[in-house]
Order: C-alpha cells, then structure tokens, then sequence
C-alpha cells in the first residue's frame, strides 16, 4: 500500500480561513489566531508543513489588511469629492424610465448643489439615453429642447415637427437638435451595440430645471373615456381599449423591434432621403439635422485632440470633444465666460481646479473676514459617468491615466464671446506680460520666469501628464 499523504495545504488553510471568516465576533481580529490554531492541531502536518502553513496565514492576515486599508482610503477619497458642489457621479443620476431594453437617466437639478455657484445652468439638466440593440424608443415629446450627442453606438430617429417628418441615421460623435415638443421616435438597429447619447436639456417651464417626458399612448389614458371617443369617433370602444392600450397591460417607452421592421423603416428612407442600408447617408441632404463634432478638429498633437462646435438653435452652446493620450494631460486653462458641464465617455484620470476658498472670520476687529485672496484646489477621480461643472474663470487641468485614453464630451453654457485662457504651453497667457509686470508678480529672475512660462512651448493645451499620481505628489485632495 501507498503511504498515506497530508492533505492539500491550499484546501485546508482554505478551510481554516472561512472558518475563521465566519466564527468572526467581537474579538479584534481572529482570523489570524485561528488559522494559526488550525496549523497548530492538524496531526497529519509534519514541522515543516505546520511552518508553512503558519506563513501563509500571516500573508493573509496582511494581504487582509492593505486590502482593508486601501478600500478605507478609497471611501474616504469619495467622501471628500463628494463634498466638493462641483463633481457628481453616477449615481446622482435619477432613473426617469427603465427596462431591460433601454433607460432614461437624469442629473438631479444643479440648483440642488448650489444656486449660488450654478445659476447660470439653472435652467439646464443632463441626461443619458441607453437603448439595447434591437429596440424601439416609442414616441414622445418634451416640454424641453434637447441638444443630443451619440456618445457610442448607431441609431436611427424619427422626428415630427410642423405637421413635416424628417428621418436620419445618427453615429458616434455626431449631435442633433430636437425642438421641444417634437415628437420623436428612435431605433437602434445594431446586432450587439448599446446605443448611448448624452442630452443637454434646456427646460422652457416657469419652474428652471423642471421637464416632462410625454409618452403616445400613455399620455392619451390619462384623458377620460369620452373625451378619447370624441376624439376618436370612428373607432368604437374596444378598438379604442386594444389600441391605447388601456386594457392594463405593462406600458414600456422601450419595446422589441424585429430585423423585418428595421429593414421596413430603411427601406421607406431610401425613398424619402436617399439614405441607404446600412447607414450610406446623404451628407449634403437639407433633411439630415445632424453636425457630425468629429469633422471639426481645433487642435491635435500627439498628447491629444479636441474637437468643437456650435449650433444655430442653441447659439450660446458650444459642444466640445476631447480625446486625451493616455498619459496626457489638458490644461491647466479657463474659460473666460463659459460655464463647461464636461461628462466623462470613456476612460480613467483624474481633474484638478483651482477655486476661490471660503473667507475666514477673524477673531478680532468684531469678527470681520481677513483680507487677500485665497485659493484651494478640487480634485476628483474621473470614470464613464463623472460630470464635472467648472464655472467661468476657473482654471482646470483634466489628465489621462497611463492605461488608456480620457474622452470627455463637453457641453458649454454661456460661450458666446467666451475665451479659452491657456495657461501653459504654446500662447500662454503668463507669456504675454511685459517685463516689468513679471518682475513684479512672480519671484526670481526675469530668466527664471521665462523658463518656467516658455515650458512645453511646441504643445497648444495638451501636454504630457504627471509622472506621479495626485496622492502620491502632496497635493490637496478634492473639498
């Protein structure tokens, strides 16, 4: 016969451990006496083997604790950026309509942060549509104008306006303007691709920042029965119930669609616009509403690229697309006049702003706040679904992580006559001051100031980022 062997060391410490996990109580920490415990009595360990297993334990009771450390530090780091009136996060977002084919998000009122800080994007709201492949958007309107970006995916829309319907296909970086109280339908027609656009709505009702999705059906059953048979007088009753839908069956703004009915729908485009299958549009077609953001590149180097453009509906919104290198870094600049409600598409980083700090009361002359000026800076990790509002005159820096690029959709409020201050690199403001001025305002020499300003002066806004991550370098974390 074979001699009898010891048990896997892997499996029985293992078993130690969930053990422990689970005799956990008021002690400190026991898993460690535990596992240590369990070495100790097993008769079937040899000296080494009881060594061994004591090791590990220890390795565990450590990997334990750092990982227990940096999860601390990682909810003590969202604690204090969620401090900050200036950053929101996902899910600050409220669900206005959700299914399992699409859902309608929402940025809880800016109003609610600060009406202060954010009056002047009082009046607007952001959104993001999901649509799963394969789905139909059901028709609505809104008491609000919506300036739409197709952060990723293809779709197609259906709009009604001024008894008129115009239809096209829209793709990634592309943006389109729907007047309020349009009715419009949507498509996604992709086999595998989630279709997501970002809404910038402007809201038209007395109250700012309060709007209304109105839904086909559902908003006719909230009218009486006599009203909708006189209104619909040549249909009885039950076509009336089976047709609106008001027999109280579930109502979904988000309904299945069949590759047949895409392929209906397409074909009806060919007719009216020219606009083939799949997705051959005609770009010079009047009834194509559509700006496609990535033809209209600014400025591009190898650190990053970034797009703009305006619109004619909204003439005080510029929309801007940044695409940040990994390890790149935009800013640090200002916008003279606009405020930027940036949302993060895709990527990992983190943003830097500089903003004016609370004045503090001084204890004597009754109280008063002390004079100078005095800044502090916001920080916050940036991830998909991360907005940030950086308000006019604010400086800011935006930087990629080493492991991909940053793309930031940009919507700004307030551009119109609005100025983009670089405060680094090529054209920097810093390098425009006569001499004098320098020697006043910054130490050292002349020579010195020069060399600081002339930095990275081949770059315009994008330069190479940080080699050092922000709480690693001493720097002020977001407040």
């Amino acid at each position: 016969m074979g001699r009898k062997t010891a048990p896997s060391l892997a499996l029985t410490i293992a078993v130690f451990l969930v053990s422990a996990a689970a005799a956990t109580a008021a002690a400190r920490d026991p898993e460690l006496e535990i596992c240590r415990h369990q070495c100790k009595i097993q008769t079937a360990f040899d000296k080494d083997q009881r060594e061994s297993c004591y090791t590990k334990c220890e390795l565990y009771s450590r990997e334990k604790a750092r990982r227990e450390e940096e999860e601390e530090g990682r909810r003590s780091s969202e604690e204090r950026e969620d401090e900050s009136p200036f950053v929101f996060r996902p899910r600050h977002f409220l669900t206005a309509h959700s299914s399992e084919r699409g859902r309608l998000s929402v940025l809880q009122r800016f109003s609610k942060r600060s009406s202060d800080l954010f009056q002047v994007i009082e009046p607007f709201r952001l959104g993001v549509l999901e649509v799963e492949p394969k789905t139909f958007a059901i028709p609505n309107h809104l008491d609000a104008d919506l300036l739409c970006v197709v952060a990723s995916g293809k779709g197609i829309v259906n709009m009604i306006q001024e008894n008129k319907r115009v239809n096209f296909n829209i793709t990634e970086g592309e943006m389109v303007v729907i007047p309020a109280g349009a009715t419009t339908y949507l498509i996604n027609p992709e086999d595998d691709r989630k279709l997501v656009v970002v809404k910038l709505i402007r809201t038209i009702s007395a109250q700012p920042g309060r709007f209304e999705y109105f839904f086909g059906s559902m908003v006719m059953n909230a009218f009486s029965t006599s009203i909708r048979e006189a209104a619909y007088s040549d249909a009885d009753r039950e076509t009336l119930e089976r047709v609106l839908n008001r027999s109280g069956r579930k109502q979904d703004p988000f309904l299945a669609i069949s590759n047949e009915q895409i392929e209906s729908i397409i074909r009806r485009q060919e007719d009216e616009d020219g606009i083939g299958w799949p997705f051959v549009a005609d770009k010079s077609s009047k009834r194509r509403r559509i700006v496609d953001i990535l033809e209209h590149k600014s400025i591009s180097n190898k650190f990053g690229e970034l797009y703009e453009v305006g619109n004619e509906e909204f003439d005080d919104i510029q929309i801007s697309f940044a695409n940040i290198t990994k390890g790149g870094m935009l800013g640090p600049l200002f916008n003279t006049r606009g405020t930027k409600l940036m949302f993060v598409v895709e990527g990992e980083g983190w943003m830097e702003m500089a903003t004016a700090a609370e004045p503090r009361r001084s204890p004597r002359r009754g109280g008063s706040s002390e004079r100078g000026p005095s800044f502090e800076g916001v920080r916050a990790r940036l991830f998909p679904g991360t907005v940030v509002i950086t308000p006019a005159g604010h400086p800011y820096a935006n930087v990629a992580s080493r492991g991909r690029n940053l793309k930031l959709l940009c919507f700004q409020v307030n551009a119109r006559s609005n100025e983009k201050v670089a405060l680094a690199g090529k054209d920097n403001v810093f390098t425009r001051l006569d001499r004098v001025a320098e020697e006043i305002a910054f130490g050292g020499s002349r020579k010195e100031v020069e060399q600081v300003f002339g930095s990275n002066s081949e770059y315009q806004l994008f330069f190479k980022g940080p080699s050092r991550e922000p709480e690693e370098d001493g720097g002020h974390a977001a407040a």
